[in-house]
């Protein structure tokens, strides 16, 4: 589809969405409307959450129909308040979003309920912008009974809970099967892949090697295209070379400096030695980027689940299309024989340490963290199920996409709910940058990233050869 075109599209979409919102706040309201007696209190909420991704507006849309189910609870108890959310779902740049979250803190305009990556929360708590949950929990345990134990661990910091887990998802590396038709691969060898990568016999190497020889034989013009901003996504090739993120209390972050210049060598390899990576990586838009996947402009893409749901929403991705000529694995080992490598990146929902409200806003949480409203998100977002009884709902235990991709979780990590990790994290990936700009060379850029680390982390890093 042209370009054009989509612009239009891509517009109604948005409008849809702004719809379906529309829709649901009237229905909240009409809700509130029926079960209100003369002398409730009207209790406002206000809820930040973001996708960017458009399918992920259920995290904002599920809160104004957990306002209703909430209600007619507090309606059923006899108790005076009434629960009214104001939600604002943020499209644009995470980063953006980030600094937005940081001056409402800091200004006093701070939302009840924020939504953001668990890896902020170690930031937020050691500032006292959010508030630990451990009591509200206690008292609406049978409510969150069934979310699956490993997703408490995300949101844990300090030896307490500070967020509901929201959705979770799997970071893979996407493959355009038709391209390796073309380039003779049989449906045996094809459908044997993700085993292969499994087992420790298909490599990160033996990747790089198959992209070249597309992109050789002109089946496509690049052969790998991987996270152009930010994110814990560059961390999966850090952990593949054998790096470690924290030490074994999780109080102080780690870098090791060997595996730092084995990363910042294969990302300068990607553009310049193998030449499957475009230079200009880290500035192409993500739009483009989603589509010259779907039009098969590179064979591989280092993504995550919810991009899926992208290319079947904004980008005419339909469902032959993908099992024709889509597949997907785990991000493979550097070394032949080891594991798989993965990082999960769950959502979470914190609450304001300055909340008027934190009990019902607590309560609206768990209402929206029900098995049918997550199941929704799931399975119009690509994200994945948080609890057991959301797994075992047949609209989501039929899809095979998400059932394939739950299994990716078994090898997956978290990023460190270590206080400055955010900036860890924004220092290698300036790094990196630099390096594919040929700003700097990888030893070079070596040397930045632990001179910038120990002059602003100074303590909180252990730099380790």
């Amino acid at each position: 589809m042209c370009r054009a075109m989509t612009q239009p599209l891509s517009r109604l979409r948005r409008l849809g969405v702004l719809r379906w919102q529309y829709a649901l706040c009237c229905w909240g309201l009409f809700a509130c409307v029926l079960t209100v007696p003369a002398f409730a209190q009207e209790i406002v909420l206000k809820a930040w959450t973001i996708g960017p991704d458009d399918p992920s507006v259920y995290r904002a849309t599920n809160l104004q129909i957990a306002a209703g189910r909430l209600n007619a609870e507090l309606a059923q108890a006899g108790a005076p308040e009434r629960v009214k959310v104001d939600t604002d779902f943020w499209t644009g740049q995470a980063e953006q979003y980030g600094q937005r979250v940081l001056l409402a803190f800091q200004s006093g305009d701070i939302p009840d309920i924020v939504l953001n990556g668990h890896e902020f929360i170690g930031r937020y708590a050691a500032a006292g912008s959010i508030r630990p949950l451990d009591d509200l929990l206690a008292a609406h345990q049978a409510a969150l009974a069934d979310v699956y134990p490993v997703l408490w661990q995300a949101v844990r910091f300090n030896g307490q809970i500070w967020a509901l887990p929201q959705d979770t998802e799997a970071r893979m590396m996407y493959v355009r099967t038709d391209h390796l038709r073309t380039l003779g691969w049989s449906a045996e060898a094809i459908a044997g892949l993700p085993q292969r990568v499994e087992q420790g016999e298909f490599t990160l190497f033996d990747l790089v090697e198959l992209a070249q020889q597309v992109k050789e034989a002109g089946i496509a013009p690049w052969g790998l295209y991987h996270h152009p901003t930010g994110g814990v996504d560059v961390f999966q090739i850090y952990l593949a070379f054998g790096g470690q993120l924290t030490d074994e209390t999780g109080a102080q972050l780690v870098l090791n400096t060997a595996v730092l210049k084995e990363l910042l060598q294969y990302h300068y390899d990607l553009v310049y030695r193998w030449k499957i990576t475009p230079a200009t990586m880290a500035n192409i838009p993500w739009g483009t980027i989603l589509k010259s996947f779907v039009d098969g402009v590179m064979t591989f893409w280092q993504g995550g689940t919810w991009h899926r749901a992208e290319w079947r929403t904004n980008y005419g991705l339909s469902e032959d299309a993908w099992t024709s000529n889509m597949s997907f694995f785990p991000i493979p080992p550097a070394q032949r024989g080891g594991q798989p490598i993965g990082i999960s990146h769950p959502m979470v929902y914190m609450i304001s340490s300055h909340s008027k409200h934190p009990a019902l806003a607590f309560r609206l949480l768990a209402h929206a963290s029900a098995a049918d409203l997550n199941a929704q998100h799931a399975l119009h977002s690509g994200h994945l199920a948080i609890r057991a009884d959301e797994a075992a709902l047949p609209s989501y235990s039929a899809e095979p996409f998400l059932r394939q991709a739950t299994g990716l979780l078994r090898h997956a990590r978290f990023a460190p709910n270590h206080t400055d990790w955010p900036q860890y994290e924004a220092i290698i990936t300036e790094a990196i940058r630099a390096v594919q700009a040929r700003r700097l060379a990888p030893p070079e850029a070596v040397q930045f990233v632990t001179t910038r680390l120990r002059q602003q982390l100074r303590n909180q890093i252990r730099i380790v050869e």
